[in-house]
């Protein structure tokens, strides 16, 4: 049975990489159309500054309910826009599943986006310490355009999407793949709007990771992560590593590999092994940047 389960995620990894992303590269110009990343990541939209320490499974299906507790958890950042996401993951063990729900939220200065999903996972139990989880998704993307923009009565519109994605999990160490909108779908906002406006529903985005802890002594660990997310628009990498004190204090960093690079610093506090809470922020503000990038993270456990 073993073999069989390492076959197909060998055969799912190479599925994966080689399935093509077709994406639309339109701009907002003469032919009125306007071209904006998937629905269920938009392009201005990068949360999870720490992703391997808070992991909401916002990028991969498979993660939901892998840390064995039931948690819920919430995301506030301002990047190039203000967002909110906030999910709750509950593990199924006599079942080795697991479900999870998310809402996110954000906007800009001509759109609005309202994201919901819904995640299933099941576990292969490969042998006491190894664990081959596949898991799906289906979500529902809404969007607004603002009037300042067209004279389109105020109207959400909707597009369905589809998730997709495996983790092997072997004590502390997990390796991730996941394609995110499987489907892309154009939404075409109607005749009533004073110039037409067609918009891309997404792109198909294929992401990998890889996590690991290191127990350095009794009250010390240290842990390595990297998160790469690939589509044809763009190509954005996370490079992360933080240490903890007594699984309470956490000081990291993060490079991300966007526009002019970053680095990111993050803090973390555990309070009585329920509640755990983080602040992000960059180092330095980057170029065509009014503002400094920060991030609130909080995590429930129950």
């Amino acid at each position: 049975m073993k073999k069989t389960y390492y076959l197909i995620l060998i055969v799912l990894l190479v599925s994966l990489k080689t399935t093509s992303a077709q994406f639309i590269n339109e701009t907002f110009n003469g032919a009125d159309q306007l071209s904006i990343g998937p629905l269920s990541n938009t392009y201005n939209y990068f949360p999870l500054s720490n992703y391997h320490f808070f992991n909401p499974f916002y990028y991969n299906p498979a993660m939901a309910g892998i840390g064995g507790k039931k948690q819920i958890n919430a995301d506030w950042n301002r990047q190039y826009n203000h967002a909110f996401l906030v999910s709750y993951e509950q593990p199924i063990a006599s079942m080795n599943s697991a479900i999870g729900m998310n809402f996110l939220y954000t906007s800009d200065f001509f759109t609005s986006i309202r994201h919901f999903g819904l995640a299933y996972n099941y576990g292969f139990q490969l042998d006491d310490k190894a664990v081959l989880k596949l898991g799906a998704q289906f979500s529902q993307a809404s969007m607004l355009i603002n009037n300042y923009f067209t004279n389109y009565e105020k109207k959400w519109v909707n597009a369905p999407s589809m998730d997709f994605g495996l983790v092997f999990q072997q004590q502390q160490f997990r390796l991730g793949i996941s394609i995110q909108n499987i489907f892309p779908a154009k939404i075409i906002l109607g005749q009533d709007i004073s110039s037409s406006f067609e918009i891309e529903h997404g792109q198909r985005q294929i992401n990998f990771s890889v996590a690991n802890t290191f127990k350095l002594s009794k009250k010390w660990n240290l842990s390595l992560a990297a998160l790469l997310r690939n589509s044809d628009s763009f190509n954005i990498y996370d490079f992360s590593s933080y240490i903890s004190f007594r699984k309470k204090l956490f000081l990291g960093t993060t490079y991300r590999t966007e526009v002019d690079n970053r680095w990111i610093i993050f803090l973390g506090l555990k309070i009585k092994e329920k509640v755990n809470l983080q602040f992000s922020f960059n180092t330095k503000k980057e170029r065509y940047e009014d503002h400094r990038f920060f991030e609130f993270l909080t995590q429930y456990e129950f």
